[in-house]
């Protein structure tokens, strides 16, 4: 592939991405091989000053090299701040002649009076993937919602035309995103799986514990809910509060069915067995709840400082789903349960219909 090809996408690239303002510090591989700033010390003419190569060239890489200066907020964008000597005009070789350094005597040198300063043209060496040749454009996101910002510029990087023969892949943030998100559902399915097996075999039977996880879809819901309304981008951490989500809802319907079984065995109905446990673990349901979501409201509000911001959408998606899993459970769980049992006692009845049925007389003729 030519290698002005490969100049040219990473170009465009870089326009593209310079149009978004979440964008800082957009660079590629290419640009910083294509010339090279020599810088030769005289050994001799060192001496004489009292001064030695390592002093000189520490000295001018400490004057060249861009220096951090930290990062600045500004209208909810964090801006990287650095500070550097600027070498891309004309006189930038006699700048670099000028960077002073002081002698042990007290004087002041200048490194074009110890040292030979040529720019030179430098070999660009190209990353190699799979042997294919790979340039790379990278910028830094900033700010918080990093998920949305590369999803933005994934979909616009998508519609720039590359010359042909080069093709485009995003890495990076975008890229360990979506592996984490892809783990993330990976282990919300196990732990569904986990909770029922334990419900199961704690209750001895397959429907009760069927009925209780139709709670974590009412959870689920106000999670989302919470995210929408708050304005908060669905990341990783809230991701997580999905997952805490799973352990902590089951409980109530828990509480809930248990009593309702308990009652059963009593001799009560299904319907006034579920009314009675209603009654009886409406007041521990919403204490539990209420206590629970007070205890995330800090963190939802984002008032644990930096760290805090960090943990908002976990606070808010758990609070999310408490609320409406709370009120939705005491109405939609009874019922799927009541549905279930009602299935499952005219299985059984037909079944002993069936099996007590009387057989069919034999009315065949007897030969002679």
């Amino acid at each position: 592939m030519d290698q002005d090809q490969l100049e040219i996408a990473a170009t465009k690239i870089k326009q593209k991405m310079q149009e978004f303002p979440e964008l800082s510090e957009i660079e590629d591989n290419l640009s910083d091989g294509k010339t090279e700033v020599e810088i030769e010390v005289d050994q001799s003419k060192a001496r004489a000053y009292g001064l030695n190569a390592s002093t000189v060239r520490d000295t001018a890489r400490a004057w060249i090299q861009k220096q951090s200066l930290g990062d600045l907020k500004f209208d909810n964008l964090t801006y990287t701040t650095t500070i550097s000597m600027n070498t891309s005009d004309k006189d930038s070789l006699e700048k670099l002649g000028n960077i002073p350094f002081t002698t042990t005597s007290g004087t002041t040198v200048f490194l074009k009076q110890v040292a030979k300063i040529s720019e030179v043209k430098a070999p660009v060496s190209l990353a190699r993937d799979s042997q294919k040749q790979v340039v790379s454009v990278s910028a830094k996101i900033s700010v918080d919602d990093k998920s949305h910002v590369s999803q933005k510029v994934s979909m616009a990087l998508a519609q720039v035309e590359l010359p042909d023969g080069v093709t485009r892949e995003v890495k990076g943030v975008s890229e360990d995103i979506n592996e984490s998100f892809s783990q993330l559902f990976v282990a919300m399915a196990v732990a569904v799986a986990v909770v029922y097996l334990i419900m199961v075999l704690a209750f001895g039977n397959a429907s009760a514990p069927f009925a209780i996880l139709f709670s974590l879809p009412l959870a689920a819901i106000g999670g989302l809910i919470g995210l929408v309304v708050i304005r908060e981008p669905l990341s990783v951490t809230s991701m997580i509060g999905f997952m805490m989500l799973i352990g902590i809802v089951v409980t109530n319907a828990i509480v809930l069915i248990d009593r309702a079984q308990q009652l059963r065995e009593e001799g009560y109905t299904v319907r006034h067995a579920l009314l009675e446990a209603g009654k009886v673990r409406f007041r521990p349901i919403i204490m539990t709840a209420g206590a629970t979501i007070m205890a995330l409201m800090p963190l939802a509000l984002g008032l644990s400082g930096e760290g805090g911001l960090i943990g908002k959408g976990l606070g808010i998606v758990v609070i999310g789903g408490l609320v409406t899993s709370t009120i939705l459970t005491l109405v939609v769980v009874p019922i799927v349960y009541e549905m279930l049992e009602g299935i499952k006692n005219r299985i059984s009845r037909l079944f002993n219909r069936n099996k007590n049925k009387p057989a069919e007389p034999d009315t065949g003729a007897l030969d002679m």
